[in-house]
């Protein structure tokens, strides 16, 4: 793996970034860590069958950190022991969820306004294991300071990469994410922080590097859109030209992953939720993805991925 690609990390996200996917990021090339989705630290230490799944990789995929949410911090540092007994490379913690019901369990981004409970659980996590632990934060609750207070904690508590998405948990994904702040955290921390935020291409990525001086981008949406920035910033960056497979070789890939999958609820489902994204602009795409939407399975699905790249992938308004 080239040091561009050590730069760049798959963000973890819900319904999107499971194992095939992942797996179709491998395939194409260019990223250095991704993350699992992430997991209730509550619902894995009670042995839940989805939980596990969540977290299943395969060897293909490292380096591999799985992300871990939660308030407790036992519950914490019981299902980070439980990501090292599974082999991962790493364990991340989540503290920047800003769904609501994620937030109501004082989880996610709500743990920014806590540095009591963010000392506890960092300190209780990093402890437990002797894997590497990373974390994943909001700038904030409602304001963005909070990423600096909790970013000294985590430095403190041993955490060994910070990742900051510039924007509160009350601004969802609307609004500029602010890069500024970015930059701000690499300036006070001496341990390794990426960015994240508003990267859809390769151009972006590289800009958010120099912009703030990070040590790495993490791109999430964008990688959903367009599984090929990984290669294309790695190539940027490199100062060569990235060889990567067309739209449709890339769909029809990601089916064959999906088709692969022990349950094929959560395959149909992480195929309709990255189409949602992937073919966004694409000629066709819209009468594609209510296709894919009302279907039952994949096996019905798969003629259509064939009529949608037929001849020039020209792009429109779908």
């Amino acid at each position: 793996m080239s040091a561009a690609a050590d730069r760049l990390a798959l963000a973890p996200m819900a319904g999107l970034t499971g194992s095939a996917f992942r797996r179709l990021i491998r395939w194409i090339g260019g990223c250095g860590t991704v993350y699992t989705e992430f997991v209730s630290s509550a619902a894995l230490i009670r042995h839940s069958d989805r939980s596990r799944r969540l977290l299943r990789f395969e060897d293909d995929e490292r380096p591999i950190f799985c992300q871990i949410f939660g308030a407790d911090a036992y519950a914490m540092a019981e299902s980070a022991r439980i990501v090292e007994s599974l082999g991962a490379d790493g364990v991340d913690i989540n503290a920047g969820c800003p769904v609501p019901k994620v937030v109501k369990q004082n989880a996610g981004a709500a743990m920014l306004r806590d540095p009591g409970l963010c000392s506890s659980i960092f300190t209780r996590v990093v402890k437990s294991v002797s894997i590497p632990v990373s974390l994943k934060m909001r700038a904030g609750l409602g304001e963005a300071e909070a990423c600096f207070r909790i970013g000294r904690i985590a430095q403190e508590s041993g955490i060994c990469r910070l990742t900051l998405h510039p924007r509160t948990a009350s601004q969802g994904y609307g609004g500029r994410a602010d890069w500024s702040l970015i930059a701000r955290l690499k300036s006070e921390l001496t341990v390794p922080v990426f960015g994240n935020g508003d990267v859809t291409t390769a151009e972006q990525a590289v800009e958010l590097l120099t912009a703030t001086g990070a040590d790495g981008v993490m791109i999430g949406r964008g990688a959903v859109a367009n599984p090929t920035i990984f290669a294309e910033t790695s190539a940027l960056l490199d100062g060569g030209s990235p060889s990567v497979p067309d739209r449709g070789s890339i769909l029809r890939k990601y089916m064959l992953l999906l088709m692969g999958e022990e349950n094929p609820f959560d395959a149909l489902n992480h195929f309709k939720q990255f189409t949602a994204y992937f073919t966004k602009g694409v000629t066709g795409g819209a009468e594609f993805r209510r296709a894919v939407n009302t279907s039952h399975d994949l096996e019905e699905i798969s003629p259509l991925v064939e009529a949608l790249f037929v001849g020039a992938h020209q792009h429109s308004s779908a």
